[in-house]
């Protein structure tokens, strides 16, 4: 049981990650505040328009974790963040 609680923080904490790179909080390893425009880009074509069968895609995580990925795709839109940064890209949404 252990390891499955493990396991399912360490996906919490890498959906947490995707999430606020989605919305533009990009940091880098020293704290300091990046551009968010590849990063941005590479979190929201990750959320959603990633290859669901893929072991580590946003669908998959969201399976691990009990969460409806399209459910969690919703909730997201309404970021103004997020929202943004599918404005801005061609990444739809």
């Amino acid at each position: 049981m252990e390891v499955r609680q493990r396991t399912q923080r360490l996906w919490i904490a890498v959906l947490q990650q995707a999430v606020e790179d989605a919305k533009g909080n990009v940091r880098s390893m020293d704290g300091a505040e990046r551009k968010p425009g590849s990063m941005q880009r590479e979190a929201l074509t990750w959320i959603f328009h990633g290859i669901p069968m893929l072991p580590n895609s946003f669908d998959s995580i969201c399976g691990i974790l009990e969460i409806d990925p399209d459910w969690a795709r919703q909730r997201l839109r309404l970021l103004p963040g997020v929202r943004r940064g599918l404005d801005a890209g061609e990444l739809g949404g």
